[in-house]
């Protein structure tokens, strides 16, 4: 799902006895390092920095997404892409995407070299391109970012994140599943809910019926293909297309329709989504890649969404199958993210049913991802020790776990 997001913090904030930043590290532990600085310019990513970018891949990390997302950022105007050099010499790539009409950076992807991830130097390729987009996109007000449960703690001890209107926006949990094509059962498909695509005109539809949106979307926002987007036009082509993304309901009064067939754009039928999920896909050379983003708003689940869940996870193993089928794979990965108020057994117990049981294969089966939004970013910018703090932790994990992505959430 695309971003990877392992961050484990290994000191606390009240145990540093003064700041820190790149120059020196003063942690808990008993060595001190001090390492010199090297001279970090960055420029726009080409399409001649694809290999460079791709090597960085880890090839064991079943949702790694940036063979994907690099094209996408050659391509796509509001996918800012980077690539680092320390003193001459490649260290790493990054892509912040411009959403909601332009108001919102959301990071979708940094990645360090492992050797060019000392304390600080994550930090100071952030500050240098939030200076940039500060000039080139005035319009930003906020930037949002994603972390996993034990780092939120330290996010939230931190002055400039606790003082300056920095907030949780989305905590989802995340449920891997890697399989043989031959996993797959044939399903049936479950008869109280039918799934149906929705097209542009209908996703429009669903975002100005108060009744839909405070049910399912009380934020006014949906989490969809790893990003947290406002439900708002200019997202759309974000949110489905005729490629790869799409995004599904099923409605209270169970209209029967065929299974391919889109939600009419008909008030009464808008007004009766019960349910809400969205899909990505994706072939990775090795494997092929399917998330699911289940939408279900914040309210407990009744008995009917929890028929409806069942149906939308049953419809997208289905099409996993006939996917993998046309494409030829014969592994792969999938990927749910559900908010807290759908039960990780239910997921996993459909999941099962429908021949994805958790195996020794998924370590890390399940875990869970937060994101925040800043939105004053002369503060982060200038935010200096307190941030080189966070960052230096966050490169510290990065270096064990092999170079992975660790700042977005695919």
């Amino acid at each position: 799902m695309a971003f990877n997001v392992h961050f484990k913090l290994g000191a606390s904030l009240n145990k540093l006895k003064k700041p820190c930043n790149y120059r020196t590290i003063i942690n808990a532990v008993p060595d001190v390092l001090t390492r010199p600085v090297g001279v970090h310019r960055c420029r726009v990513a080409t399409s001649t920095d694809y290999h460079d970018v791709i090597n960085m891949c880890a090839p064991s990390s079943g949702r790694e997404n940036l063979r994907m997302l690099f094209p996408e950022c050659m391509k796509d105007r509001k996918l800012m892409s980077h690539v680092h050099y320390v003193d001459r010499e490649y260290a790493g790539f990054t892509a912040i995407q411009l959403v909601d009409n332009g108001c919102t950076a959301l990071w979708r992807h940094a990645r360090l070299r492992p050797r060019f991830s000392e304390p600080g130097m994550f930090g100071d390729i952030m500050r240098q391109l939030l200076v940039k987009m500060r000039k080139s996109h005035p319009e930003v007000t906020s930037q949002v970012f994603a972390s996993t449960d034990d780092v939120s703690t330290y996010i939230r001890g931190i002055p400039v994140f606790s003082q300056d209107r920095t907030r949780e926006v989305l905590n989802r949990k995340i449920i891997s599943r890697r399989f043989k094509s031959s996993d797959l059962k044939p399903l049936q498909l479950h008869p109280s809910s039918e799934v149906h695509d929705m097209k542009h005109d209908d996703v429009m539809s669903m975002s100005v019926n108060s009744g839909v949106m405070s049910r399912l979307f009380p934020e006014g926002t949906i989490f969809a293909h790893s990003m947290n987007l406002m439900l708002i036009e200019d997202n759309i082509p974000d949110l489905l297309n005729s490629i790869n993304a799409d995004v599904f309901t099923t409605t209270k009064k169970g209209i029967k329709r065929g299974r391919h067939q889109s939600t009419t754009n008909n008030k009464d039928d808008i007004g009766q989504i019960d349910f809400v999920s969205a899909s990505l896909y994706n072939e990775m050379g090795d494997h092929f890649l399917y998330e699911v983003d289940l939408i279900s708003g914040n309210d407990s689940l009744s008995n009917t969404s929890i028929d409806a869940v069942k149906a939308h996870i049953q419809h997208h193993v289905f099409r996993l199958k006939e996917l993998i089928e046309d494409t030829g794979n014969d592994t792969g990965v999938m990927t749910i993210t559900a908010g807290e108020n759908i039960p990780e057994d239910l997921v996993a117990s459909c999941l099962a049913q429908s021949g994805l049981p958790q195996s020794t294969d998924d370590a890390k089966a399940t875990s869970c991802v937060r994101f925040f939004e800043l939105q004053n970013l002369d503060s982060f910018v200038k935010s200096g020790d307190q941030y080189d703090f966070l960052t230096s932790q966050w490169e510290s994990d990065w270096s064990k776990n092999g170079g992975e992505s660790h700042t977005a959430y695919h």
